[in-house]
């Protein structure tokens, strides 16, 4: 797994919020709900995703790339 070579790289994944639509969920079942990765990341560089009886983890790399690996 990719691993952050300084601080600015760790800090990519949290930067990349800053480039996102609004972290607001859409309340309306028919919208695109919207969500920002720091959401889903928080401080870290990594989030379980469950999908039915499915996980998931969303991963972020040194490059500030998002990973989906089942």
């Amino acid at each position: 797994m990719d691993e952050p070579r300084d601080e600015d790289a760790a800090n990519e994944c949290r930067d990349i919020s800053d480039h996102q639509a609004s972290p607001e969920v859409q309340a309306d079942a028919d919208e695109v709900k919207v969500w920002n990765s720091q959401q889903l990341l928080g401080s870290g560089r990594e989030a379980v995703i469950l999908h039915g009886s499915q996980v998931y983890r969303l991963l972020c790399t040194r490059n500030g790339k998002l990973i989906l690996q089942k």
